[in-house]
């Protein structure tokens, strides 16, 4: 797995997927609040699957390509910061 910090293995998919969940969840916080947001933010994740399909004649497998986490943060902005 790719995070902006570095690449991590992982043995297994669900390991892999909450890490980056929280990876995400730390930066997007982050960089809300270094950009003046207040402290009482929504934060949302995003899980996107890239899926294949197996050929004709190969069987009912799906194959997993790539998947992407998105982080987003909502809030009001800190009016009383300095």
């Amino acid at each position: 797995m790719h995070t902006p910090e570095q690449k991590v293995d992982f043995k297994d998919l669900n390991s892999a997927t909450s890490y980056a969940k929280d990876i995400a969840k730390r930066l997007v916080e982050e960089r809300a609040l270094k950009a003046g947001a207040g402290k009482q933010l929504e934060i949302r994740i995003e899980k996107d699957d890239q899926i294949a399909k197996a050929a004709e004649g190969y069987g009912d497998a799906n194959f997993l390509l790539s998947s992407t986490i998105k982080a987003i943060a909502i809030g009001k902005p800190n009016i009383f910061s300095e």
